[in-house]
């Protein structure tokens, strides 16, 4: 079963309402959502399973609620795909708040500590970005991401892909499309050793 969440739609805030339960949620993808708190206890609540989320972050203040929805459906994903519209300078946050941080990594001051994603059929992470050049990408602290991904909780991890939407010409994209993907992959060396990182690089 595939639902799609946007905060116009009414079908999702009436069964969270009367508290009618779904079947097991195939793609469960969220995007402008007012109502994200009420559907993180309902899910919970419900113990409906969720292989594939998906998540489009556009404000640093949708973090915390996407985060609390991941903690809801952790236990059984398989698949978490996050698309950040044009703003990388978003990744960081959201990959601190929703992934959480080692006791080693330094935090951003303000950020709370928050336990990492802990499911145990997670096999697919998709990042998604949208970016206007690929000098953007410099702006990202991939080496943590690195070793977010490296963690015991992550063991299972079989594909982690690395979208890039730039918004460019696609002939003045074509030349610079496999160094931008070499050059992630190089930013990504425990992933690449892995044999799990793949990146795809198109214009928008």
């Amino acid at each position: 079963m595939f639902l799609r969440i946007k905060g116009f739609m009414k079908t999702p805030a009436y069964y969270i309402t009367h508290r009618r339960s779904l079947p097991h949620l195939r793609v469960l993808e969220i995007a402008k959502c007012d109502f994200i708190k009420k559907l993180s206890w309902w899910l919970q609540a419900g113990n409906e399973p969720v292989d594939t989320l998906r998540l489009d972050i556009e404000r640093r203040g949708d973090i915390p609620a996407y985060q609390a929805l991941m903690c809801a459906v952790d236990w059984s994903l398989r698949e978490l795909r996050i698309h950040f519209k044009n703003n990388v300078d978003l990744v960081d946050s959201a990959m601190a708040e929703i992934f959480g941080h080692d006791a080693d990594t330094p935090r951003r001051q303000g950020t709370p500590h928050l336990p990492p994603i802990a499911s145990p059929y997670l096999e697919r992470i998709s990042l998604d970005l949208g970016i206007s050049s690929p000098e953007d990408l410099s702006g990202i602290d991939w080496h943590t991401i690195d070793q977010v991904f490296s963690r015991p909780n992550f063991s299972s991890l079989k594909l982690v892909m690395v979208k890039v939407r730039v918004e460019m010409s696609p002939m003045d994209w074509r030349e610079r499309r496999e160094r931008t993907q070499s050059w992630l992959a190089a930013r990504l060396p425990c992933c690449r050793a892995r044999g799990i990182f793949d990146s795809e690089a198109i214009s928008a």
